[in-house]
């Protein structure tokens, strides 16, 4: 191994393995197609809610909860917040009864006070037979239940429990017993239903019978792949495990990352498909995440932390706990390390130039809210072979995720913490190139119900949309697939297109059980992701790994390739890159390192807004600065009433033209 290192440059040239063997999946593949089919098959695409929750489940599905014969004290079936709801079971005949027996959730159980138990013969007219009244009944946890002793020994065919009031209504199991046979629940299994579904409900049903047509699936499948704009062979992806720290920042700390993948190709994978190992075993068991294709289609960029199976996942900001970047030949010669030191360095992005973009929490300063190390992260510059590492932005807050435009600028998600939601503030920007014109292109002042995050944002080919993961705060960065159409506005929803709307925005729309991440877009209607039927966003928990798929608009998927052990994730077209329309955009390092003390801003019109201002009111601007935040736990030192919010300081105050325009300087760097 030859190490070289000058001023910031570290280039480590690794030892060179022979051009790798492909290993055959195609059996295994035939096998996770005919799970994947049979999943489809099983599933129940689920129409939205008037009230817009998502929903976990039909509401059949969740009715089923409380007739399974479990007594848990958990929820049986869970309503949405709604008026008047309901459960109710059918008993497929018509029936004498002599006893129901009710038994109430431990958590919450006064949401069940004046509960109503009601018998119809028709499902249509209903007499009420019992109201609960006074203190809040138990249930199998406490051995209290709602009992309704029916003396008169009624006959109906349906049984249904009642609330009168706007609440949750949630129950653990409802048991009902004839007057012939007062010691067997009739309403075990038998088929329920309840007045809605939300995120908490879940199926409670048990597998059906499935027949599934293979060979029309199967014909189905080679259709899609015959796609023209399918004009590659091979794939490029990684395979690893989720970090153990479910947050959007915390997920990329090297010190968090759980050890297994690799870097990896899919040849053929229309025909007899191989995988092709890169690094067949030339770093040691680690962590291997967001890699990148150079334009000449010629060499990978990727980052890369070594984790020892053993150790116990804790915040480490030392070079051997940190991600750091890497670049291979695409065949897995010429292994070189380019940046080194006690900084996560990730999400390389290669410029047509032969400079590579990334992330890095080289800058300092942590973010403003928690009780933990969450080092700040943003976008930084340099050489190919990590010569003339400079930052490229001083925000405050962590960014992500960038990509080269069709225009040949920037494209990434920041956090605009500043004056914001604090959740509701993870929006798409750009830049040049050189880290100049930094602006916002997308839900920056967003204040109803969009995205938390939009995370993973890619150009479309010939198109001016974008294509991202709509993605949570808490929590990893998969979720929905979206369109974002920035000419029909900065903001809102009109501008946003759902991809996937059967998968629900996390945590702005609740947890949905199903997820996509880093899709490559091919065209405004076809693309390849990642995706999983059962997979938690909340916690990365997981059924099913990630595997690697091509969708079209219409909402079919193709599974492409799965590890059924690991995620496979990040899938990139093994081709060369068409180069963006503006690429000189990519100002050279070299002309930009020059060091300047002051930026000169110039405000055409501040009345040109994106919120109304009053016309001829405004005679000065306060320039000011935010100050990154250099303590670790949030509040501290106090600032403030909200706890969350930067130290500031005022940096000057400038004059505004009767036309709106301003001139200043300011210093540079902050």
């Amino acid at each position: 191994m030859l190490t070289a290192r000058v001023g910031c440059l570290v280039a480590v040239l690794l030892a060179t393995s022979a051009d790798a063997s492909p290993v055959p999946v195609g059996e295994a593949l035939q096998a996770e197609l005919r799970a994947e089919w049979a999943r489809e098959a099983s599933a129940v695409r689920l129409p939205p809610n008037p009230s817009g929750e998502p929903q976990g489940a039909a509401t059949w599905e969740d009715a089923a909860g409380a007739v399974d014969g479990v007594r848990s004290g958990s929820y049986g079936f869970h309503t949405t917040f709604s008026a008047n709801p309901w459960w109710q079971v059918d008993l497929q005949d018509l029936v004498r009864l002599a006893r129901i027996v009710v038994y109430n959730r431990s958590e919450r159980p006064q949401r069940a006070d004046g509960v109503q138990i009601l018998l119809s013969l028709d499902g249509r007219e209903w007499t009420e037979v019992l109201r609960h009244s006074g203190a809040s009944f138990g249930g199998a946890y406490d051995g209290k239940p709602l009992i309704a002793d029916l003396a008169e020994q009624p006959t109906a065919r349906f049984v249904r429990c009642a609330m009168d009031k706007e609440v949750s209504f949630h129950l653990d199991e409802v048991e009902v017993f004839a007057a012939g046979d007062p010691q067997t629940n009739i309403a075990l299994r038998k088929p329920a239903d309840q007045s809605s579904a939300g995120r908490w409900s879940t199926s409670k049903l048990p597998p059906a019978n499935l027949s599934v047509d293979y060979e029309a699936r199967a014909a189905q499948r080679r259709e899609a792949l015959r796609n023209p704009r399918l004009d590659f062979d091979a794939i490029l992806f990684v395979k690893r495990h989720p970090g153990t720290f479910a947050h959007m920042c915390d997920q990329y700390y090297g010190s968090y990352a759980r050890p297994g993948g690799g870097l990896f190709v899919l040849e053929d994978f229309r025909g007899e498909p191989k995988l092709r190992d890169l690094m067949e075993g030339r770093l040691p068991e680690g962590s291997y995440l967001s890699p990148d294709l150079s334009f000449d289609g010629r060499r990978i960029a990727f980052a890369y932390v070594r984790v020892d199976p053993g150790r116990t996942p804790a915040f480490e900001a030392k070079p051997e706990t940190c991600y750091h970047l890497y670049t291979v030949n695409v065949d897995g010669s010429d292994l070189r390390q380019v940046t080194d030191g006690p900084w996560d360095d990730f999400d390389p992005c290669w410029l047509p130039d032969g400079d590579l973009v990334f992330i890095s929490s080289r800058r300092g300063g942590y973010c403003r809210c928690g009780a933990r190390p969450v080092p700040t992260y943003t976008l930084h510059r340099m050489r190919a072979d990590g010569s003339e590492i400079r930052r490229l932005s001083s925000h405050e807050t962590n960014e992500w995720h960038p990509a080269v435009a069709n225009d040949g600028s920037l494209l990434y998600t920041r956090w605009d913490y500043v004056d914001r939601h604090t959740n509701l503030a993870h929006s798409l920007w750009s830049c040049l190139a050189d880290g100049s014109l930094p602006f916002a292109v997308y839900g920056n002042y967003n204040l109803d119900k969009k995205p938390w995050g939009d995370w993973h944002p890619q150009p479309i080919p010939g198109s001016h949309q974008l294509m991202a993961v709509a993605g949570a705060h808490h929590g990893y960065a998969y979720g929905s697939l979206v369109m974002i159409d920035p000419r029909r506005g900065y903001d809102g929803l009109a501008s946003l297109e759902r991809l996937t709307p059967e998968v629900a925005f996390p945590e702005a729309e609740g947890y949905p059980p199903e997820a996509y991440t880093t899709p490559f877009p091919l065209g405004e209607d076809l693309w390849l992701t990642s995706y999983s039927p059962a997979w938690s966003t909340r916690d990365a928990s997981h059924a099913v790994t990630q595997g690697l798929y091509l969708q079209d608009r219409s909402g079919r998927r193709e599974l492409l390739y799965r590890d059924a052990t690991i995620s496979s994730e990040y899938p990139i077209p093994l081709r060369k890159r068409g180069r963006s329309l503006f690429a000189g955009l990519s100002v050279s390092t070299e002309k930009a390192s020059v060091p300047c003390s002051e930026g000169r801003f110039a405000v055409l019109n501040v009345y040109d807004s994106a919120l109304p201002l009053p016309p001829g009111t405004i005679e000065a601007l306060r320039v000011i600065q935010v100050l990154p935040k250099t303590t670790v736990n949030a509040d501290d030192p106090p600032i403030s009433i909200a706890k969350q919010v930067s130290a500031r300081q005022l940096l000057g105050t400038v004059p505004v033209e009767e036309d709106g325009s301003a001139y200043f300087t300011a210093p540079a760097g902050v």
